[in-house]
């Protein structure tokens, strides 16, 4: 979604499931591989930060263990899955700019240089479903 955006939630979307959508997203191999999204096998090697981001923030929907082949032990307060499996919605979204500065108090200048700043924010918000009656 676009700053400003609004988007209608409903019936008229297709349902998809958080499975299908985490495990394809962490699936996703950035050196375009000709093998089928179905016969890889997740690899927290090869992934990319925003691809383990994902994988934690709903590792049990995903299939936890089953499917990371990594315990999630040190960062499970992480995972939104038990709001999904509650009826809630978790909206996620990427800050698009900067959000924060490391500055030295000494010298008042910022820490490091734009190159090196490859930090990102990541929003989550949950949301209460309602369903309408049929």
């Amino acid at each position: 979604m676009n700053p400003g955006e609004q988007v209608e939630v409903g019936e008229q979307l297709s349902p998809r499931r958080v499975k299908t959508l985490i495990t394809r997203e962490a699936l996703e191999d950035a050196r375009g591989t000709e093998k089928p999204i179905e016969s890889r096998v997740f690899s927290a090697e090869r992934a990319s930060a925003k691809q383990i981001l994902s994988l934690m923030m709903f590792y049990e929907a995903a299939g936890g263990l089953g499917f990371a082949h990594v315990p999630n032990r040190y960062q499970a307060y992480c995972d939104m899955s038990r709001q999904l499996e509650l009826g809630r919605a978790v909206l996620v979204a990427d800050a698009t700019t900067r959000s924060s500065q490391l500055i030295d108090a000494k010298t008042s200048s910022e820490v490091g240089s734009e190159e090196l700043n490859t930090s990102s924010v990541v929003f989550r918000f949950i949301l209460p479903v309602t369903r309408s009656a049929p």
